[in-house]
């Protein structure tokens, strides 16, 4: 009976029999021809996984007949912008299952390149968490004094350790604050109400180009409205500054001004606010307050009436504006009949 092996060809059901059962000399142990894959013939055959009928790499089908994938070192023209023959995502190369090749790394590509890049948030703006633009090029986390000013998060970036200029270490801008050239838009108690002392302070910083919203150092009957929640502020870190040149830090943030400094527990401001909106020195002047150090009302009676009138027989409470002047004196000094002059602290609120 014909079996495999026995040297004879079965017509139709044999490709082959050399009579011996030994596999791989070309005709198998089952008697099935062995097929030697060729690549590049344009057949698919044995293992191949495709064949284009060419040895190009850079194609669909490689030069070793395999399908083209990212990450088989490969690069396949005009589908691949790079292949590495890896699938990381932190190399020169992204090729994992995000990068998938598209092009050489990049800052700005979403992938850290490690080594090269600090991050890489897949945009090129210098305002967010990674400066990505043409000078951040991805070299690190966003922080202050990088030079680059994280929106929202930052003020000002000016990338210098000088913390007394336009942007302290902190990246929160200055704020200006000055004493007014002028004793009250009446001089005397009648300021036009908080509102009208307001309205002062912003002219007199307009006319001298201050930039900025502006608000008297002042309180009236309702403790409410004394400037530590009125001027919203209290959250403010940056360096509040005179208008002279150069300008002059009176305190850093509100926590400074409105608290004893470190070194010198009994001081409150560390310079005296003397200067006018025009930076011209004025000193040995009393401002009209009711104010405490820390920003709160002083006294309930003492503000001339809700700062409304010039009647002799009532009182309003004052601060010194002298150079030595630096305790809580500048704000909480004396009070005055509210028929004679004086002056206001403006400070800019935003």
């Amino acid at each position: 009976m014909a079996a495999c092996g026995d040297g004879i060809v079965w017509g139709g059901v044999e490709a082959c029999d050399d009579g011996n059962a030994v596999a791989g000399d070309g005709c198998e142990d089952d008697c099935t021809e062995t097929v030697v894959a060729e690549c590049g013939n344009g057949v698919k055959e044995g293992g191949e996984e495709c064949d284009d009928g060419n040895l190009v790499d850079e194609d669909g089908c490689t030069g070793v007949c395999k399908a083209a994938v990212c990450g088989d070192g490969f690069v396949w023209a005009g589908m691949e912008g790079c292949d590495d023959g890896n699938t990381s995502e932190e190399d020169g190369c992204p090729s994992g299952g995000a990068g998938k090749c598209a092009g050489v790394g990049t800052c700005g590509d979403g992938f850290v390149w490690e080594g090269m890049e600090g991050c890489d948030d897949g945009n090129t703006s210098e305002e967010d968490g990674c400066p990505s633009g043409g000078m951040g090029q991805c070299g690190a986390l966003a922080s202050c004094g990088d030079g680059f000013v994280w929106a929202g998060m930052e003020e000002c970036d000016d990338g210098n350790g000088e913390d007394v200029d336009g942007c302290n270490n902190d990246c929160a801008a200055p704020r200006w604050v000055f004493i007014t050239s002028t004793n009250g838009p009446n001089n005397n108690g009648n300021l036009g109400g908080i509102e009208g002392a307001d309205e002062h302070c912003q002219s007199l910083a307009d006319e001298a180009a201050l930039e900025g919203k502006y608000m008297a150092w002042l309180t009236g009957s309702d403790p409410e409205k004394a400037p530590k929640m009125r001027f919203a502020s209290t959250e403010y870190a940056g360096w509040y500054v005179l208008p002279t040149e150069p300008p002059t830090g009176v305190a850093r943030g509100w926590a400074d001004l409105t608290g004893a400094n470190e070194d010198v527990p009994e001081n409150y401001l560390q310079a005296a606010i003397l200067a006018d909106e025009d930076g011209e020195i004025v000193n040995n002047a009393n401002i009209w307050s009711n104010t405490t150090a820390d920003g709160t009302q002083e006294d309930l009676n003492d503000h001339c009436a809700e700062w409304k009138t010039d009647d002799v027989t009532l009182f309003g409470g004052t601060g010194l504006g002298k150079v030595d002047t630096l305790g809580t004196a500048w704000t909480a000094n004396k009070k005055y009949e509210c028929n004679v002059g004086a002056r206001l602290y403006c400070f800019q609120v935003g």
